[in-house]
Order: structure tokens, then C-alpha cells, then sequence
């Protein structure tokens, strides 16, 4: 630790030229405050803590192109360049839009930004914050780039390309092929991709999986009131919640006294008292009021969208359980 003797001053600037001499000395010397330093005042009397020597458990693994951090000076070039491309993106045309959003992947891409403790993610909301684009957006750039060594160069869509995307990718150029040959628009792609994951899983296909990822909020559950109909807290945004009832779509189960209205419930409650992540997706209310809804769970603390692909469909888990029936 070394004492800064500026004089007058108790905080140091980064980069600026200090006297300082070192406990139990007399000697002085210049220096210069190290960029990483920190500087604290204690006592009336300026010091300078110097930055630890990372551990080697704490080292990236070396590479031949080595992980980088940014400073400011490249994190401001690299916003600029992403502005830049995403306004090309917008202005492009939908046959154009893909290869802008394969540029944008590869110009992130080149930073080569290190993963370790969430640093990538943590410059790409950033990155979303400073160019007022959805952090996903940028995320689909990167792993189109990643899945891609060479810009596509076919007439489907950039939201066929997303929904590639989140396919396996073993089975990524099937996919694309079939789009291509029956064709299908990026919805009927997104369901066919969906389904087939579905069937090769070993789920029952009475109940079709929504595949449309709009109108998705993460939830609590307040009360199960019986096998179909939940009393749940909504996450809104903003911080902000609100209290509502949910009935589970397409499905019906036994109206409680019944024994099997008792089962029922008592699945659901089995069910959800292990999820970490609890997704719901709703569009419109019945007529009591009851919002009309597929929940989804998961174990797992996953995001609201991984949650909707990946997680378990309680209404069809529910009709594939003998504990409701399939409903118009």
C-alpha cells in the first residue's frame, strides 16, 4: 500500500502524477496511479490500493486469441459500429435483413468478449441499454454468426432463421431444406419444430404446445383452487405486479368436492411446488374473468422465453396424466 502526498487534495485522478513513499521510508518517488487502483481516503491522508494478482484458478484459459475486456475508448467503438449496423438492418429489405444481422453478429463477435461471470451478457445489455435494441436481438446476431461460418444466402426470412435457431443443430439444415421445398412461413416452421421435438420426446400430441412466443409473463402462485384454475401473481414490468385468476386452455378437470377434483389438484400442487421459473402465456379472458391460459414450469431458474420452449406444459402434462380432458 503506498500513501499519495499530493497534499490538499484527498482524491487522486486516474492516470495523474502523485508523490508517494512507502510505509517505514523516507524515500519518495513519482508515479503514476495505476488505472485499476483504488483510491480511498482515510484519516484525512489519500491511499492508493493497488489491483490484486489474479489467482491462477481465476485465470482465463490461455488461447491463441486471448479473451478480451473492454475499455472505454473500444466498448464506445464497438456501440457506434452496432448503431451503425442495426440502422442498415432496419433500412434493409427482408431477403437483406439476415445478412445485415449476420454483420452485426460477426462485428460483436470480433471483440472476442470474455464469458466468465456473466461479462458477455453483461456488455451485451450494454450494448441493448446504449442502442435501444432488445438484448435478444443482439444475442440471435452472435449465435447466427456462431452457427453460420458464412452468411446465409437463401430466400427464407430472418424469423425463419431465428427459429432455426433454437432448433437442435444437428437438425438445423434439415429444417432449412423443408422450409425451403414445402415452403412454410417462419410461424409454420417455429410449430413444426416444436411438434416434432414434442413426438420425438415421447409426449402426447392431443394437445398441441403453443409455439408463438407473444404475450408471456413470468408468475407466482397465490393459490390453487382446483386442477384447472389457479389464482396467480403476474409480473408486469417495472417492478409492478398484480393479483389475477388463470384458467388452464383446452383442458377441463373434475369440479371439486369430487375425489378425482382432489387428485387433480393435488398433481398440480405437486408439480409447481418444485418450479423455480413458472411462465404463462395469455391472451384473452373467459367468461367469468378468468384469464385463458398455458402455464409452463420448470425446475430450473431459466428466462421467460426458455422457460416457454424448454419448460413442461402443465395443461397437456395434466390431460396426459388421466387428470383432465381435452376441451373445444
Amino acid at each position: 500500500m503506498l500513501t499519495c502526498e499530493q497534499g490538499g487534495s484527498n482524491v487522486a485522478r486516474r492516470g495523474e502524477v502523485c508523490q508517494f513513499k512507502r510505509r517505514g521510508s523516507v524515500r519518495r518517488s513519482r508515479a503514476i496511479v495505476h488505472p485499476m487502483c483504488e483510491i480511498r481516503t482515510f484519516f484525512g491522508k489519500t491511499m492508493v490500493v493497488m489491483p490484486k494478482t489474479a489467482s491462477k484458478s481465476n485465470r482465463a484459459p490461455a488461447t491463441n486469441k486471448p479473451a478480451k475486456l473492454l475499455n472505454d475508448e473500444r466498448y464506445r467503438r464497438l456501440l457506434d459500429d452496432v448503431k451503425t449496423l442495426l440502422d442498415q438492418a432496419h433500412r434493409a429489405e427482408d431477403r437483406t435483413r439476415v445478412s445485415a444481422h449476420w454483420n452485426l453478429g460477426r462485428r460483436i463477435s470480433r471483440e472476442r468478449l470474455r464469458s466468465e461471470a456473466g461479462y458477455h451478457n453483461s456488455v451485451l445489455r450494454d450494448l441493448s441499454a446504449g442502442a435501444g435494441v432488445a438484448k435478444r436481438t443482439l444475442q440471435y446476431a452472435v449465435k447466427l454468426h456462431a452457427s453460420y461460418p458464412e452468411c446465409p444466402k437463401t430466400t427464407l426470412s430472418l424469423r425463419h432463421y431465428r427459429a432455426l435457431l433454437d432448433c437442435p443443430s444437428a437438425l438445423r439444415d434439415h429444417y432449412e431444406q423443408l422450409a425451403l421445398d414445402e415452403p412454410l412461413n417462419a410461424s409454420e416452421l417455429r410449430q413444426r419444430i416444436v411438434h416434432d421435438q414434442r413426438v420425438a420426446a415421447g409426449e402426447s400430441t392431443l394437445l398441441p404446445r403453443p409455439a408463438d412466443p407473444t404475450y408471456l409473463f413470468r408468475v407466482a402462485v397465490n393459490q390453487i383452487v382446483d386442477g384447472d384454475t389457479l389464482d396467480l401473481r403476474i409480473d408486469v414490468g417495472f417492478e409492478m405486479s398484480r393479483n389475477s385468476r388463470f384458467r388452464l386452455a383446452a383442458i377441463d378437470c373434475p369440479e371439486l368436492p369430487a375425489a378425482d377434483a382432489r387428485r387433480a389438484r393435488d398433481f398440480v400442487y405437486q408439480r409447481l411446488s418444485i418450479a423455480k421459473t413458472i411462465v404463462v402465456k395469455s391472451e384473452r379472458a373467459d367468461l367469468h374473468g378468468r384469464y385463458v391460459t398455458h402455464l409452463f414450469y420448470s425446475a430450473e431458474a431459466l428466462s421467460i422465453f426458455d422457460c416457454f420452449t424448454q419448460g413442461i406444459h402443465l395443461n397437456a402434462e395434466l390431460l396426459n396424466a388421466g387428470h383432465a380432458k381435452l376441451v373445444a
